[in-house]
């Protein structure tokens, strides 16, 4: 889920100040300062200004393997995160082998059926896909879901992430009867994981959007998401324009363009110009406004129904 560009401005501006407390205070290579020079790249990345973050992970990771060694849960999370930048700049020649040697160091120090390994696993895939290696790609996911899916379970959210993973592998490549079979599953394990009492709005909101927009058409099922999407907004006292534009989708998908008219003007007045996800916002506020104009039309051209006539009495 992207933050608004406000937000990762403020963030920013605190991590600038930490940082250069630290290097002052505790050194450039201290294990605390590493971790904050290590976040900060990440929120150049969110920025775009992936030239910096790159420079930033590298010396990262050069201190961490220095200091810590290769086995280390920081010094893995510092190969994944350069390997993003490097996935970012569509250097995939650049990320593949950092990120075949994460997968590797992750088994070691995290555990094979660790989620931040099977995270790792799941781009490496990409990657080869990229690469020109689906075969390669096939049994990366295919493993990482199966890891996932006994380490963590079917319905929880990153083994939801996995399973989208691997359907979207299967689209790509023309395969579907393999995308039928796992979105159907998928379908239901949305609902089962946003169905629990103590579901997070994040867990919501992805299944209110996955539930409109999921393929084949004949899953989707609006009425459950504008439900869902109703109750992530609601634990965010709508506060959350993300989430509000997930709710207008689901009330237009439900046949409502005129509230999801009214919701996703509030999410647009609450998103800065900047902010990446805005330009969407407004592609999916233009869609609703034609759905809205569709559904007058019709009306207009419905005949009027003939008052009924007085029955007389006997």
């Amino acid at each position: 889920m992207a933050h608004s560009a406000g937000r990762v401005d403020e963030a920013e501006g605190l991590f600038e100040e930490v940082l250069l407390r630290q290097d002052r205070g505790l050194g450039k290579d201290h294990v605390e300062t590493l971790t904050t020079r290590n976040n900060l790249a990440m929120i150049y990345r969110a920025q775009g200004r992936l030239p910096e973050a790159q420079r930033m992970l590298e010396e990262v990771l050069e201190a961490r393997r220095q200091r810590l060694g290769a086995d280390h849960s920081d010094t893995f999370g510092a190969m994944v995160n350069l390997a993003m930048i490097y996935r970012s700049q569509r250097r995939n020649d650049k990320a593949e082998p950092l990120l075949e040697e994460a997968v590797e160091v992750g088994g070691r120090v995290l555990g094979e059926g660790h989620p931040h390994v099977q995270i790792a696993a799941g781009s490496l895939a990409e990657v080869y896909e990229a690469l020109g290696k689906p075969q390669e790609a096939e049994v990366l996911l295919r493993r990482a879901l199966e890891m996932l899916e006994r380490s963590l379970g079917p319905s929880h959210p990153t083994t939801l992430g996995g399973r989208s993973d691997l359907m979207e592998f299967y689209r790509r490549a023309g395969r579907v009867e393999e995308v039928s079979r796992l979105a159907g599953e998928h379908v239901r394990m949305l609902k089962r994981a946003a169905e629990l009492p103590d579901a997070t709005a994040d867990t919501l909101n992805t299944a209110a959007y996955e539930l409109v927009t999921i393929e084949p058409a004949s899953l989707r099922d609006p009425a459950a998401a504008v439900g869902f999407a109703r109750r992530a907004c609601a634990m965010t006292q709508d506060g959350e324009p993300y989430y509000l534009d997930t709710l207008a989708c689901a009330l237009a998908a439900l046949g409502d363009p005129t509230a999801a008219i009214e919701v996703q003007r509030r999410a647009l007045a609450m998103t800065p110009e900047q902010d990446p996800g805005r330009p969407e916002m407004l592609a999916h506020l233009a869609q609703f406004e034609a759905a809205l104009a569709e559904q007058d039309k019709n009306l207009e051209g419905q005949p009027a129904s003939k008052p009924a006539e007085a029955v007389q009495g006997q």
